[in-house]
């Protein structure tokens, strides 16, 4: 009972006191693993001297922070990437007429550690796979769980380029349907709370089976004497349960209308051979499923004739270098209306097409020259008769092989900062075309063994983050082709820009005399390049003095400060200073021998 009527005293006194008071506490800047925070203090009543602070976090760790100068700085350690922190920063004072201490006023403030990525989800699991619904389920990664702030989840089917992604803040993603009998590339991606993507769980799936519908657009193509070219679109029903198709056809002894389409891009194609000329067929397709059983069936008709030549069977396209190719194709030997062929080949990109006629036959081989480098071309075979009727061309495309590229183009430095730059370049004007990415080098120049800093990006635009403050770096850039070659590195230096170092560490006393006292300390933890003077001062028997120790780089510094007193008790301080700032300072209080 007497010590709380104590504690209440104590509280009155205090609260009838000036005391001094924080202000502007709040989070400096932070990492994955520390924060660091920094407040201004107010002074009050000097019968009340600041003593020291008491910093608590989470209502849980405590410690005592000394700073007896109006602007301070304080790095919390050791703490867990991605989390939220509460901290209470206590002043406590000293009662001069008590000889206690006394609490003012508590300051409080929520900081941040940085991300951290994430490791990659595991043994991903179909839930539910039907008609309405597919639902997956996975487990959260074994590396930085915590970091994960939701998923993505991407679905591709293989062989095509198209993605479709949900999100989800759960391990598990219940959305539409997939199309059935689809193999889909399974992409689930966890993201950190500033959207940062860690690594992916990558796994194929394959979806529910099902019955293909109907077969689309089907259409009569050419038609000769012994043949009739059919053409279709794949089902809009189950297209991917597609395994086959059955078709059946036999004479009508009607005739019939030919039904016949525009030229249009089909999915498929066959012909259907050997048949008796000027007969009417009917005709009848339907899709064979992977379960074996046929969808419904679509009917048509056609009736033979002496018209345009047949299509080629096939066309195959080689590269026959880094500016030609190769391409052969099979014949129709029976085909009397086949006289010659044209052969035309584009780019892609300029608006010209190159045909030639292949005349004496050659084996069915012809060698295309004067091309580009790494080019996709695009070739089509036609049969011309010998009265100049075309058939449907014969498609293949193939690319020329690869060279190196030249050397990137106008590489500068956008924008530079403290801890990163960017940079930015134009492609080569030799074979750009080559170019599928970028090599990128970023060298540290200011390290005794240079450290370097590898990437590779598709884009000219970039920014190389987690770069020291006060550095020189050399930055080398290369375009790189489809197949690995490499053009020449062209290359630009920098250096960063200057930010405040930290205070001195280790700040102590390696020798003593009756005149000298010898004094050690290391590089600030935090932008140590920045730190290009050191500030000494010293106080004692009534006098102050201070030096500026310039051009230091080395981690251990040394000073002696001579001429002193025997048997004095001298006060200590050091701070790092950059061109621009000067970090917090730190003390040392040692008496000369007597």
């Amino acid at each position: 009972m007497k010590v709380l009527v104590y504690v209440a005293a104590v509280l009155a006194i205090c609260c009838a006191q000036d005391l001094g008071y924080i202000k502007n506490f709040r989070q400096k800047s932070n990492d994955i693993d520390f924060v660091l925070l920094e407040w201004d203090f107010v002074e009050g009543d000097s019968a009340y001297p600041l003593h020291k602070y008491t910093l608590v976090t989470d209502n849980d760790f405590r410690e005592d922070v000394r700073c007896p100068v109006q602007h301070c700085e304080h790095t919390v350690e050791y703490l867990i990437a991605c989390d939220e922190y509460d901290f209470t920063l206590i002043p406590v004072f000293d009662d001069t007429s008590s000889g206690e201490t006394i609490e003012g006023t508590h300051a409080n403030v929520t900081g941040y550690t940085s991300d951290k990525p994430p490791g990659a989800p595991r043994s991903l699991e179909v839930l539910t796979d039907d008609d309405v619904t597919l639902a997956l389920q996975w487990q959260e990664p074994l590396v930085n769980p915590m970091c994960v702030h939701h998923y993505q989840v991407c679905f591709r089917l293989v062989g095509e380029g198209t993605s479709e992604c949900n999100v989800t803040e759960d391990t598990t993603l219940t959305r539409a349907a997939l199309r059935a009998c689809g193999n889909f590339h399974v992409t689930v991606t966890p993201l950190t709370p500033s959207n940062s993507e860690g690594y992916p769980l990558q796994e194929n799936i394959v979806t529910r089976d099902g019955t293909p519908g109907t077969p689309l657009d089907v259409t009569v193509g050419i038609i000769t004497q012994e043949t009739i070219d059919l053409k279709w679109n794949n089902p809009d029903v189950n297209p991917l349960c597609v395994s086959d198709y059955t078709i059946k056809y036999g004479e009508t002894h009607t005739r019939a209308l030919t039904h016949q389409m525009k030229a249009a891009d089909y999915e498929n194609h066959a012909t259907l051979s050997p048949l008796d000329p000027c007969t009417n067929y009917t005709i009848t397709i339907s899709a064979v499923g992977l379960n074996g059983y046929n969808g419904p069936s679509v009917t048509n008709y056609a009736a033979t004739e002496e018209t345009e030549p047949d299509s080629l069977p096939s066309v195959v396209a080689k590269p026959g270098g880094t500016d030609a190719i190769d391409v052969s194709w099979g014949a129709n030997e029976d085909d009397s209306c086949a006289g010659h062929f044209q052969i035309c080949w584009v780019d892609g990109v300029h608006p010209v097409e190159i045909c030639e006629n292949i005349t004496t036959g050659g084996d069915n081989n012809f060698t295309i020259t004067d091309l580009l480098p790494c080019t996709h071309y695009d070739i089509a075979i036609t049969v011309v008769s010998p009265g100049g009727l075309t058939s449907i061309p014969t498609n293949n495309a193939t690319s020329t092989q690869d060279v190196a590229p030249g050397p990137v183009v106008d590489l500068k430095v956008k924008s530079i900062s403290t801890d990163q730059l960017t940079i930015t370049y134009d492609p080569p004007r030799s074979h750009p075309q080559c170019v599928k990415e970028y090599d990128i080098e970023v060298i540290d120049q200011d390290q005794t063994r240079e450290q370097t800093l590898r990437r590779v990006t598709p884009y000219m635009d970039d920014t190389i983050t987690g770069l020291k403050a006060c550095t020189h770096y050399l930055v080398k850039v290369r375009a790189v082709s489809p197949t690995g070659k490499k053009g020449p590195w062209v290359d630009v230096t920098n250096v960063t820009s200057v930010a405040t170092p930290s205070e001195p560490q280790v700040f102590g006393m390696s020798d003593v005399t009756e005149t000298s006292i010898s004094l050690q300390w290391f590089q600030p933890a935090t932008n140590p390049r920045c730190a290009t003077q050191y500030v000494l001062q010293w106080e004692g028997d009534g006098t102050s003095e201070s030096v500026t120790i310039s051009g230091v780089s080395d981690f251990k510094l040394t000073y002696t400060v001579e001429g002193l007193k025997a048997c004095v008790e001298y006060t200590f301080t050091v701070k790092a200073k950059s061109s621009t700032d000067e970090s917090a300072p730190v003390q040392l209080t040692q008496s000369t021998r007597c």
